[in-house]
């Protein structure tokens, strides 16, 4: 018994006999995608590994699809199932399973195959596959790189942790200057080759956008992020974005839709979606080059980009992934601790000048490129905020300075400064803040170097530590002890700091003193050389020599 799958449709007798009752539109189709040396499903089997090239399986499954429903295109319920493919391909020893599967691929490539409720079927018409990439091909490039354009804008919602987004600029030149860190998606025409280039369209105009804005040199560049598309992810994103639109356009084609079946019209609807949701994961994925600029070793040069790789691929909007990101690397800080904000503002504090405004030092974070990136203003006051607030502060904290009189207003040492900030706050040097405090008749929070050491009374001393008059009624001393937890004793110190030692020293005239109790046993007995050591230490931080020694 001969099958339909058996039938050579290519060969030139057979093929003349095939074709003769059917519409002449039907000999290209052959040509094209049912048989022969340059058809699709030759092309299909060109690979001899595939398990369909072993059986002929394409080539098998377009024949019984043509012969079996090319007479009867057009009449109600035509088309080959998938029960009937397999009685018209399979011969004994096959597994039918490969029909199926060739079919399905057939299905996805060809340009006039259909398939409508399981049935599947060749026509003269070109099916909206094909109608879909000639529309994809026409599109002109300046509209795939709008709609790419439209699509980075929308993803510019989402600021995750940046103060602004600017996405997609004509000319990053023209960006303002931002005070907090903000983002610059470019566009793409500004494309990044990859980690180990040193230059290309993306780095040439980033260090443009640095160097200038508008007409004038740019002054705050510590605050500008920028994140470029990959070279060859974006040509992926460009040719997705090509089928999402032509997509869209059969969607969206009012006359087109009229001649559709109802299959047709919910296929080209969900192929919309779907291509749509592809293209935004492949410009997502594109845009995967962080580039910020870095203090450099070179002389003479502003600045150095540096570099960094978004490699994660099921990804959110742009800025939130990039945030993300440059906060894991420590590119952007939400918190500026107290000794790195010492560090950073030491060697550029003048040594003429006694105070500093915070929008001063605001200004220079936001402006050198050598200084941590913060987020924003709020992350270097709340730093500010800390390090005044220690029990041994690098400088004090004021609300101004009276240029006429030369005095501080509200000057505070060693306490919380306000939670706001006005706009005149400053941070005053160590010793021209204890010099003020001095002739203003305020006592130091801590003893002056040189003086003679008074008695330390402990947490838990009777010895009350407010003297004087009190309200009646009214509490005046506090005590207490606690143990630290060893595993983390800084963390647990610096808890009890700010949420009991901080809150006592917001009353007016309070002073309160700690001292630490430490309390070490060892059962076999300590080390000669860990005793002198510890020993050495202790001298050396000043511990009271009266209550301090090892014993047996």
């Amino acid at each position: 018994m001969i099958t339909p799958a058996r039938v050579p449709v290519a060969h030139e007798r057979v093929r003349v006999s095939v074709l003769y009752p059917l519409d002449p539109a039907f000999g290209s189709v052959v040509d094209k995608e049912v048989d022969g040396e340059g058809s699709l499903p030759n092309r299909m089997e060109a690979n001899p590994s595939r398990r369909i090239s072993q059986l002929r399986a394409a080539t098998r499954a377009a024949r019984a699809v043509f012969i079996c429903s090319a007479p009867l295109v057009g009449q109600p319920n035509a088309g080959l199932t998938g029960q009937g493919l397999r009685l018209a391909c399979a011969e004994p020893g096959d597994q039918l399973a490969i029909f199926g599967e060739a079919l399905r691929e057939l299905t996805e490539k060809a340009t006039y195959l259909y398939e409508e409720a399981g049935r599947y079927w060749f026509s003269t018409q070109p099916t909206l596959n094909r109608l879909a990439d000639d529309r994809a091909k026409a599109l002109p490039d300046h509209e795939v790189e709008a709609a790419i354009t439209d699509v980075l804008r929308e993803d510019a919602g989402s600021k995750g942790g940046f103060h602004r987004i600017f996405a997609a600029p004509d000319d990053p030149v023209t960006i303002d200057e931002a005070q907090s860190l903000s983002l610059v998606i470019l566009s793409p025409a500004l494309a990044h080759a990859g980690k180990g280039t040193a230059k290309s369209p993306a780095t040439d105009a980033v260090a443009d956008a640095l160097m200038r804005c508008r007409a004038s040199q740019r002054r705050l560049r510590n605050t500008l992020v920028f994140v470029a598309p990959d070279e060859a992810n974006l040509a992926t994103a460009r040719e997705v974005m090509r089928k999402a639109m032509a997509w869209a356009s059969i969607d969206k084609d009012g006359r087109l839709q009229q001649q559709m079946t109802q299959a047709q019209a919910a296929d080209a609807k969900d192929k919309a979606k779907t291509n749509r949701e592809s293209a935004l994961k492949a410009i997502r994925t594109a845009w995967s080059h962080i580039l910020y600029p870095v203090k450099s070793e070179t002389a003479g040069k502003p600045f150095d980009l540096e570099h960094s790789l978004i490699s994660s691929r099921d990804r959110a909007a742009i800025p939130v992934v990039v945030y993300d990101k440059a906060k894991a690397d420590r590119i952007a800080l939400e918190k500026l601790g107290t000794e790195r904000l010492w560090h950073a503002l030491k060697p550029i504090w003048p040594d003429d000048r006694p105070h500093l405004t915070i929008a001063e030092i605001a200004d220079w974070f936001a402006a050198y490129v050598y200084l941590p990136k913060v987020r924003d203003k709020v992350v270097l006051e709340g730093s500010i905020r800390d390090a005044v607030a220690k029990l041994d502060p690098q400088f004090g904290y004021a609300d101004g300075f009276d240029e006429a009189t030369g005095k501080y207003h509200k000057l505070i040492w060693a306490k919380n400064p306000p939670e706001f900030a006005t706009p005149t706050a400053m941070i005053v040097r160590e010793a021209e803040a204890q010099k003020h405090l001095k002739e203003e008749g305020v006592p130091s929070p801590r003893p002056e170097p040189g003086s003679p050491p008074g008695p330390a009374p402990t947490l838990g001393d009777p010895t009350p530590v407010v003297r004087g008059p009190a309200a009646p009624g009214k509490l005046r001393r506090f005590y207490g002890s606690v143990e630290l937890d060893m595993v983390r004793p800084v963390k647990s110190f610096d808890a009890i700091l700010n949420a009991v030692v901080m809150e006592l020293q917001r009353t007016h005239g309070a002073k309160v003193k700690l001292t630490l109790e430490i309390e070490a046993e060892a059962s076999d007995g300590f080390a000669e050389g860990e005793v002198s050591v510890v020993r050495d230490n202790a001298r050396q931080l000043k511990f009271n020599p009266g209550s301090t020694g090892f014993e047996e």
